[in-house]
């Protein structure tokens, strides 16, 4: 049996036995939803679900729009989400009505046929979250069953909607303490008469959850703990009790344990098990890459049974992660003849670079390969299911440049999985990352890395093509079937369809479809904005639609690829929906100045010195994560423009809070003196001097 696995046989059989009892006695609030869902892989009208079905395959059976004609493929309709930040919600289609998420958690309601907007909901989240958040106001999307909306909120409550016209019916607070970081950007997920809701905020250091609510009425039903409370606490139950003993008995992690679950599921209703993707440990390179202690079940995909949230089984796929390497990625399951047998399978290709195939009853490993990218391990042993880590991956003691960085081979974007060609598509990148063990991040990728110690890093790996990719992955013969390269590296979740095509929104603001055997781009659609959530396909009165929202943001503000439609356009956020003989895709505003580092006269300032421009380094990282390496991002106020504003100002943004109401944190814990060591930083531009030398 494989190590990796902790697998009770009564459990899956108990689950087995009361997969058709217990959705009867959930019946009555979700039938209708249950049985559109089952219907979807043959019907394709609607798309219920956050990945079409349960199975999350991102696969439409809708063929009306093929490889023969999406070249005349053009924009039905278009709406405004009302946002210049990140949109990566995918929509959710039912009866009609297109219902979406927007950014601070709003939800707006269209119809699917004209655009017309039915309804928007405004959970009023405090604008003042932001420092809570990993990366942006982002939503990923909603869940809709029994004439409800289910949308969970940056600030943890969980809120169900009347359809017909958004009025709230309940709202929970899914977190316990408010005090702790706790956020929620991922999309709910409803069966069997229950509300599933993860939650984000390891990196702020939280402890992880999973939680199941009544539909109709938001009562908690159960709660499975992603990783245990800490060494002295009593384990909630057995599942935790097994998750203790693989971590220290070290006080350091009480409490704050990480292994948010802040995305991906998938929904088996004939094992009635409910498969979890959890996420990094808190302080992830808090310890030392060495050592051994797994910490389940941090980055680890976790069998539940839907009914009780007890695990029937588990698989680790980055043991004690170091390296911000989440399992959260998409989840897919599928049925495929692998070696010759035909295997009810489950695939996912998280962060660290390998694309994992396991048998979805028992959670036995199958197989494991390198899609992408991956020097922090040479393989993994399908004996022990777990990865060989090579010398690269300690940086305990000294920098290390590694593949893939801490956004991983594949994000958050969801990948597809079309079961006529057995591909999956995933919307892959290879970058590096140059990890220490230094307070905060030293560089962000491998930019400003001083030449001698570029060169001590990279000696002996051998040389990567950084940048994007759309990769069809051929899951039972495990190899790259093709692939195509992308201009930048932050590019959408995929669509594929029965008819033989794979859709993609990119950062370089091109809509495209490819064939989805051969990689043939078919159509190629400027939108003037950069795309990040995943397109999906629905029809009414027998016309084929496809839809996506376009809008950057995201862990995409760090750094902007010199492609994205956003160095020319405004990033105004919009639903866009194509069909067959449709029209041009009117462009976004021009940008009244573009993007990029501006030219500062610094003639007549005396020189920052040399602790001065290394405490600026330091200060400007608050910033960076959501104004970006240069400053100049699409979303928000152009940093660059700090020295037209003054000094003063700044002190008033950062230590008063006065721009708050816009959601632009206060950071009352700076002194002033470091409030004007920022302001020189930035106003003289050393926060993105292309100098090969210097961090930007």
């Amino acid at each position: 049996m494989n190590a990796r696995i902790a697998f009770f046989p009564l459990l899956l059989l108990l689950a087995a036995s009361l997969a058709v009892a217990s959705c009867g006695e959930r019946a009555g609030s979700d039938d209708a939803t249950r049985s559109a869902i089952l219907a979807f892989a043959a019907d394709g009208t609607s798309w219920p679900a956050r990945g079409g079905d349960y199975s999350e395959k991102g696969f439409s059976p809708l063929d009306q729009i093929n490889t023969a004609n999406v070249g005349s493929l053009g924009l039905a309709w278009e709406a405004s989400m009302d946002s210049t930040r990140g949109l990566e919600a995918t929509p959710i289609v039912v009866d009609g009505t297109i219902y979406v998420s927007s950014t601070w958690s709003r939800v707006m309601a269209f119809d699917a046929l004209t655009g017309e907007k039915r309804w928007e909901y405004d959970p009023e989240v405090p604008r003042g979250i932001g420092r809570k958040l990993c990366c942006d106001v982002v939503n990923r999307g909603v869940a809709v069953s029994n004439g409800k909306v289910f949308v969970g909120t940056l600030d943890g409550r969980l809120v169900a909607l009347d359809a017909a016209s958004g009025a709230p019916d309940w709202t929970v607070n899914t977190v316990e303490d408010p005090q702790r970081p706790y956020t929620i950007t991922g999309a709910p997920r409803v069966l069997n008469g229950l509300v599933i809701i993860g939650n984000g905020g390891a990196d702020r250091g939280v402890r992880g959850y999973v939680t199941a609510y009544d539909s109709e009425t938001g009562d908690e039903q159960w709660r499975f703990w992603t990783v245990p409370e800490g060494p002295d606490a009593t384990p909630e139950n057995e599942d935790v009790a097994l998750a203790a003993a693989t971590w220290p008995d070290d006080p350091v992690w009480m409490g704050q344990g990480g292994g948010t679950a802040w995305d991906a599921m998938a929904y088996d209703p004939e094992l009635n098990l409910l498969y979890i993707g959890t996420g990094n440990g808190g302080s992830w390179k808090r310890r030392r890459p060495g050592d051994r202690t797994d910490n389940l079940y941090v980055s680890s995909i976790v069998a539940v049974n839907a009914d009780t949230g007890r695990r029937a089984w588990h698989y680790q796929t980055t043991p004690g992660d170091k390296w911000d390497y989440t399992a959260t990625n998409s989840i897919i399951l599928a049925d495929i003849r692998f070696n010759g047998k035909p295997r009810k399978v489950l695939i996912q290709a998280p962060k660290n670079g390998f694309f994992y195939l396991l048998d979805r009853e028992t959670g036995e490993l199958l197989a494991a390969d390198k899609y992408g990218a991956a020097t922090w391990a040479s393989h993994v042993d399908l004996e022990t299911g777990r990865p060989v880590l090579t010398q690269n991956a300690d940086f305990s003691d000294v920098d290390r440049l590694i593949y893939p960085n801490p956004n991983g081979a594949h994000d958050w974007q969801s990948m597809s999985f079309n079961p006529g060609t057995g591909l999956a598509y995933i919307p892959a990148f290879d970058v590096p990352w140059v990890f220490s063990m230094q307070p905060g991040f030293r560089y962000f990728y491998d930019l400003g890395v001083p030449e001698v110690d570029l060169a001590r890093m990279t000696q002996g790996q051998s040389t990567v093509r950084k940048g994007g990719f759309l990769r069809a992955w051929d899951v039972a013969n495990r190899r790259v079937k093709w692939e195509v390269e992308l201009p930048g590296t932050w590019n959408g979740g995929t669509l594929t369809t029965a008819g033989n095509l794979v859709f993609q929104g990119a950062g370089d603001g091109h809509f495209s479809a490819y064939n989805a055997e051969t990689g043939e781009r078919l159509l190629h659609l400027f939108t003037g904005t950069s795309m990040m959530g995943a397109p999906v396909s629905y029809s009414v009165d027998g016309t084929q639609y496809v839809a996506l929202l376009a809008g950057y943001g995201g862990s995409g503000m760090l750094t902007i690829a010199d492609t994205a439609a956003v160095k020319r356009y405004e990033n105004d956020g919009r639903l866009l929906v194509f069909k067959l003989g449709g029209g041009e895709v009117p462009l976004p505003r021009k940008r009244d100045e573009p993007l990029g580092p501006p030219r500062m006269d610094n003639s007549g300032l005396p020189p920052l010195t040399s602790a001065q421009l290394e405490q600026g380094k330091q200060l400007y990282l608050n910033c960076a994560g959501c104004h970006g390496t240069g400053g100049s991002t699409p979303m928000l106020p152009n940093l660059n423009r700090v020295r037209s504003i003054g000094e003063k100002a700044l002190r008033s943004i950062l230590l008063d809070g006065a721009l708050v109401p816009n959601g632009m944190p206060k950071f009352e814990e700076l002194s002033e003196e470091e409030v004007g060591v920022l302001y020189e930083y930035i106003s003289r531009g050393y926060h993105n001097v292309p100098d090969k030398n210097k961090w930007y």
